[in-house]
């Protein structure tokens, strides 16, 4: 990206994005968590908030990348390098997959 310093707000906009994703399901999933008899009387609508944001961030954030980010990152890494890029991507995302599914957002211990 020396090359191209203009397109370095570009990602920093999407890691911003990111980070602000991770915020709120950090929250969804805290109060999933917590969420007890006692928090029962204050009714659902703190979590479906949070979610309503998450969808309309991750929405946003991904029309963003497909359109921005997206372009400029193959107009910028080698075929090898995205196919090193997708290689590791595949070998996280397999790993992560035991930290998801059903049992992850169970409430109880």
């Amino acid at each position: 990206m020396a090359q191209r310093p203009d397109s370095l707000g570009l990602l920093v906009a999407i890691g911003a994005e990111h980070a602000a994703i991770h915020q709120l399901i950090g929250a969804i999933d805290e109060r999933v968590a917590t969420h007890t008899r006692a928090h029962a009387s204050t009714g659902p609508g703190a979590l479906g908030d949070r979610i309503d944001s998450l969808v309309t961030g991750l929405t946003g954030h991904l029309v963003h990348e497909e359109h921005a980010a997206l372009p400029l990152l193959l107009g910028t890494i080698t075929p090898p390098q995205w196919a090193h890029f997708a290689h590791l991507h595949s070998r996280l995302t397999t790993a992560d997959t035991a930290h998801t599914g059903p049992d992850r957002w169970s409430t109880t211990p």
